[in-house]
């Protein structure tokens, strides 16, 4: 196998493009992104010397983000992800041209070394992968996807990598959290740093995000899977 399709693995993305879209890396990123009800907030998981950040404030900040109970925004940037590439690079275009927060918030996405979903349900059914495109990205290199009874899936861009290198990946994780399954609590309450990424579509957005949404969830509901256990 080749094993350059690792490198693919964080800090990557697929950006919408017209016509064909652009595969960008960023070698340098130190950030995750947390999704909790398409929320999204930015958190830096390494220092500047290159360790690791303390575990036990990561732990306290995912808990403190999956207890926020905000409801969804009313129109979620991130369901166009989920629907046609060209609508999504327009709508790209004109979300980074209307403020300049927006395309701050992007880059903070599309340059994370990978994305944390946080989502309520407790069954493992279908929608763990998409969700009808709700608290997704889909253009990011690799989701981590994890329900209310901390059941983990995962989500990745196919044209990057092959599934064999993600499938590696995730062996890994299995085994390190069937060896270390537990994480004792320390009472800590220092938080990480945090981010919460804003958006601010215009009305034309607006209006495009709320196609979307039918859309996306009309394909969602037409997809469907069996998995088998072996």
């Amino acid at each position: 196998l080749d094993m350059s399709q690792y490198r693919n693995l964080f800090g990557t993305t697929r950006v919408p493009k017209r016509g064909r879209d652009e595969f960008v890396s960023v070698p340098t990123s130190r950030h995750i992104v947390v999704m909790r009800n398409s929320h999204m907030y930015c958190v830096d998981v390494q220092q500047s010397n290159g360790l690791p950040t303390d575990p036990d404030q990561l732990y306290s900040t995912l808990t403190a983000i999956a207890s926020n109970p905000s409801p969804p925004p009313p129109h979620p940037v991130s369901i166009l992800t989920g629907t046609d590439r060209d609508t999504w690079a327009d709508a790209r275009s004109e979300l980074m041209a209307a403020d300049p927060q927006n395309a701050l918030a992007l880059e903070k996405v599309e340059s994370a070394l990978f994305i944390v979903c946080l989502d309520d349900r407790e069954s493992a059914d279908t929608y763990e992968v998409h969700n009808y495109g709700m608290n997704r990205w889909f253009d990011k290199s690799v989701q981590l996807i994890v329900n209310g009874k901390a059941e983990m899936a995962i989500n990745f861009e196919h044209s990057c990598m092959d599934s064999q290198t993600v499938i590696s990946f995730m062996d890994r994780i299995f085994s390190y959290t069937n060896r270390y399954p537990y994480i004792p609590p320390s009472y800590a309450t220092n938080l990480l740093s945090l981010e919460k990424l804003e958006f601010y579509p215009t009305n034309s957005l607006k209006s495009t995000v709320e196609k979307a949404q039918c859309k996306v969830e009309q394909k969602f509901r037409a997809f469907s899977y069996e998995t088998v256990q072996y």
